[in-house]
């Protein structure tokens, strides 16, 4: 029996051009996708230091600079995430990367799966051998006089696995800088949804009602766009349980939370009812004090669903509470609770707020011969230096396939590219200006028009009460998802309709189900995928 290897969903992202108006400068360059593609699919990414004194992180972290370690915390405790090697949860991903330094201040750090990229202070060791020149799993201990004293030593960092000295102490490819100019101007583009009409952006403004146990209702197919005040935000914590109706946050369905902070604010989160795990990856919670650094800290014991979009917050996580989703911040001090592997999966127009070295008119493609061919016009020429051409075979990581100088003309001119590499994927330009200014344009998707198979992927695994499911399908049709015991037995049985594309299920599990390892068995189209399913 074929199967086949599950693959990471991404919305296709579309560049749109449109003529300037009275709503929105045409100096922005707009796009509609998956804005936090930028994190690498990082649970946790800052710019700056992270201090590590307590709690627990499900997914993969990386920070831009110092680890400090304070007390006793767990990286990494159930998935590695997908970078570099883009293969979901693989064991040769970063669980952490750190492009400060580590910096050993009494507390001891548990990397539970993945691999490590570290710079390290010369006054520490990173230790591959035990003293007899065995080889162990890899730990980072402080430099003492002896090397029994220094493994000996209750502090430092360790991996629950063997990795070479050298390996770790290499390069990791995580552009902080990058990313955060990218994060920055995405968060500083949120707040066009409540200061303009875009024509092109589907965005439904909400508002929360006051009184006990308010309600949002929801509109499907939309961007929903959630405006609190402080003084909102703050009150929701005491006003009972806050429910969506008309259908729960989804890829189609996202919601955002978009609130203006002061320099320094608690927030006590409030309590969503009747979310299932799978609508973390659609919510958005953006907090930003304009274009200031701020002081955040997430306190109390009600968990936030889905994503932290924080990126000029120095945040202090000191509640027991959990982060269903991605923590995206300036700097963090965590000590208590967990932030849980939930990565932003949904679309989030934006437009990020920066002149664009050139404007791009078109970007299109099309796949020849199992060969990309790409073109692209752009005005204002004149303004640019270069086209530099990224890939991705998932539509999250990118990679430069090619550079494209600029022929110096004025005005409009045109452009092509052609990936002859016989591997199709994801393609995105980046524009540099002669000033040295970038920006990217929308993704193109290609695909040969040869019969996609079916695709299985777990969204969450292990799982613990539900499956929940994300299915590939060629086109519409009915699935059976099917779980299996490694003995052959079938435990669950269940019949959905699927349509072309993606769809996501969530599908209730026997609360008896004992811990331990099984198959999912998808059928549709006459076609069969399986995933390992943990419980």
């Amino acid at each position: 029996m074929k199967t086949h290897l599950p693959i990471s969903f991404l919305a296709m992202l579309v560049f749109f051009s449109f003529s300037s108006s009275a709503q929105l400068p045409d100096i922005y360059n707009p796009y509609t996708g998956n804005p936090l593609s930028s994190a690498n699919g990082f649970n946790v990414i800052t710019k700056k230091e992270f201090k590590a004194q307590g709690g627990q992180i499900q997914g993969p972290v990386a920070f831009g600079g110092d680890l400090e370690l304070l007390g006793n915390a767990t990286i990494a405790n159930g998935h590695t995430g997908y970078f570099p090697t883009s293969r979901n949860n693989d064991n040769g991903n970063y669980s952490l990367v750190v492009g400060g330094k580590i910096r050993l201040k009494g507390g001891k750090t548990t990397i539970n799966n993945g691999l490590v990229r570290l710079n390290i202070d010369t006054t520490d060791l990173v230790l591959d051998k035990d003293c007899n020149g065995a080889t162990i799993n890899l730990k980072v201990k402080p430099k003492k006089t002896t090397c029994s004293s220094s493994l000996g030593s209750t502090e430092g960092l360790e991996l629950q696995r063997q990795q070479s000295a050298t390996s770790a102490v290499s390069t990791s490819g995580v552009d902080f800088a990058a990313a955060y100019t990218w994060f920055n101007q995405l968060s500083q583009g949120i707040s066009y949804y409540g200061a303009y009409t875009i024509p092109m952006v589907e965005v439904v403004k909400l508002s929360v009602p006051a009184g006990t146990n308010p309600q949002i209702t929801l509109v499907p197919d939309k961007i929903n766009f959630i405006q609190l005040s402080v003084t909102q935000l703050t009150a929701l914590a005491t006003q009972g349980s806050l429910t969506f109706l008309g259908g729960k946050p989804s890829s189609s369905t996202p919601v955002v939370f978009n609130i203006l902070v002061p320099a320094t604010y608690t927030w006590t989160p409030p309590n969503i009812a009747g979310l299932a795990d799978s609508a973390n990856h659609f919510i958005v919670w953006h907090l930003s004090a304009g274009t200031a650094a701020h002081n955040l800290t997430i306190a109390g014991g009600n968990n936030v669903p889905g994503t932290v979009l924080a990126p000029m917050a120095n945040v202090t996580k000191s509640g027991s509470n959990s982060i269903n989703g991605q923590l995206i911040v300036n700097a963090a001090d965590m000590s208590a609770g967990q932030v849980n592997y939930y990565p932003f999966l949904g679309r989030m127009e934006a437009f990020a707020p920066t002149p664009l070295p050139v404007k791009l008119l078109s970007f299109n493609g099309n796949a020849v011969n199992s060969n990309a061919s790409l073109q692209w016009s752009v005005a204002q020429n004149e303004e640019s230096a270069w086209f530099e051409v990224e890939k991705s075979a998932d539509g999250r990581v990118f990679t430069s396939i090619g550079q494209v100088p600029t022929n110096g003309n004025a005005g409009k001119v045109a452009y092509a590219f052609t990936d002859a590499s016989g591997n199709l994927g994801y393609y995105r330009l980046k524009m540099v200006s002669a000033k040295a200014t970038v920006a990217y344009s929308g993704v193109l998707k290609l695909q040969s028009a040869v019969k996609l198979p079916l695709q299985a992927e777990l969204l969450q695994n292990p799982v613990t009460s539900s499956l929940p499911l994300r299915i590939t399908a060629d086109k519409a049709g009915m699935a059976t998802v099917q779980v299996y015991a490694l003995t052959g037995a079938k435990l669950l049985t269940q019949s959905l309709a699927v349509q072309k594309g993606s769809t996501l299920a969530t599908l209730p599990l026997d609360q008896h189900l004992p811990k331990g390892t099984y198959l999912v068995e998808v059928t549709a189209n006459g076609e069969r995928s399986l995933v390992k399913m943990i419980k």
